[in-house]
């Protein structure tokens, strides 16, 4: 599992039900992706380096959101490597 980052970008849910998976404090970067590497529901994880809020989401932008320019947001999508090298 890889993550893409995506600086000052903030990951925007539309959906009705659309509301982060988990919301926890990290100190730092680093230690919101791996909470995010460690939870099989997150696809999309948008970390708030102000106030080191880390929200992830079970869905991923072009299902039930979109992203926006934010500064100090650093959003991330889950990208699976083994799907994509099985599927070659």
């Amino acid at each position: 599992l890889t993550l893409f980052k995506m600086n000052n970008v903030h990951y925007q849910c539309t959906g009705q039900n659309c509301v982060p998976a988990i919301v926890v404090y990290a100190a730092n970067l680093r230690r919101c992706q791996m909470t995010c590497i460690d939870n099989a529901e997150c696809r999309t994880v948008a970390y708030n380096q102000s106030d080191r809020r880390c929200e992830m989401f079970a869905d991923i932008p072009s299902n039930n959101g979109y992203l926006m320019t934010q500064i100090g947001i650093i959003t991330m999508t889950a990208i699976d490597s083994r799907r994509l090298s099985a599927g070659e």
